[in-house]
């Protein structure tokens, strides 16, 4: 339900994210109404205001100045009210389910309780990926599911270390993933560069969990497994501009990206020139 008395400037609602949703706020004068999320929900302003807020039975009023934010667990009773002119903020909303299959392989994966924070919290990390998805939003969600997925895996990481009613241990991992298993995963990347694919999917296909494959491909290879697959991208764009005279364009969807704008942005920055000058200069 949307609580607010405008729409988004900017949300992920068309992305092909399903483990988070992101949304770019500007109000003024607004009150929510007491309601409660069926999902939990993570507030970081963006400008200087004051809020009244009720969280559970208790009320606070603050002023929230931008980098700050707030957490809101799912079926918490919640109300948010601000006579400001202009109010700035994302969430970043996901299901509970999220950070019950992110801590399903730690030591103690009994049921871990998310606490509930009023916006006068500073975190850098959330606050880097919050704007780091925003971005990610106004751009059309370019760098596809994958980044949305590995995003949203860090941030389920952080709170779950730092914001829960307690810390649950994490095993430690050294050797990174066996040759079998890098092969079995580098191939399937290779094979599905085409594809929107998805962290779900490339864990799956060894058997493990998102959270550990991140951390045991990187161990493995040095780099996360998004970086990895615009690597990959690149590569084969190249590859395509050297030997085919597909327009640029097809060469940017038959290696997964978004459009010819993704290709362009993530080209220059790992070839150090556009496409269409490669392709110039080697012809």
């Amino acid at each position: 339900a949307n609580f607010f008395a405008h729409a988004p400037i900017s949300a992920s609602y068309f992305s092909d994210w399903n483990t988070i949703h992101v949304e770019h706020h500007a109000l003024s004068k607004t009150d929510t109404g007491e309601h409660a999320l069926a999902l939990h929900c993570i507030c970081l302003t963006l400008n200087s205001f004051r809020c009244d807020r009720w969280l559970g039975d208790r009320f606070y009023s603050d002023f929230c100045h931008p980098g700050m934010f707030g957490i809101i667990p799912a079926a918490t009773l919640h109300r948010a009210a601000s006579s400001n002119n202009l109010i700035q903020f994302i969430t970043l909303s996901f299901e509970p389910a999220l950070l019950n299959q992110v801590a399903q392989d730690w030591i103690n994966p009994d049921p871990l309780q998310l606490i509930p924070h009023t916006a006068i919290y500073e975190d850098s990390l959330i606050q880097a990926i919050g704007l780091a998805l925003k971005a990610e939003v106004e751009s059309g969600c370019a760098g596809g599911r994958i980044y949305g997925e590995t995003l949203a895996n860090a941030i389920a990481v952080h709170l779950l270390r730092h914001y829960c009613n307690r810390t649950p241990q994490i095993q430690s991992y050294s050797t990174g993933l066996s040759p079998q298993k890098l092969q079995r995963v580098l191939s399937y990347i290779h094979d599905n560069l085409s594809q929107d694919l998805s962290l779900e999917s490339i864990a799956a296909e060894i058997g493990i969990s998102q959270y550990y494959f991140c951390s045991l491909f990187k161990q493995s290879i040095g780099i996360s497994p998004w970086q990895y697959v615009i690597q990959q991208r690149v590569d084969r764009a190249k590859l395509l501009l050297r030997t085919s005279n597909l327009s640029i364009l097809d060469v940017s969807l038959r290696c997964g990206f978004a459009s010819q704008n993704h290709l362009n942005r993530h080209f220059q920055k790992l070839v150090g020139t556009t496409p269409k000058n490669y392709r110039s200069r080697i012809r």
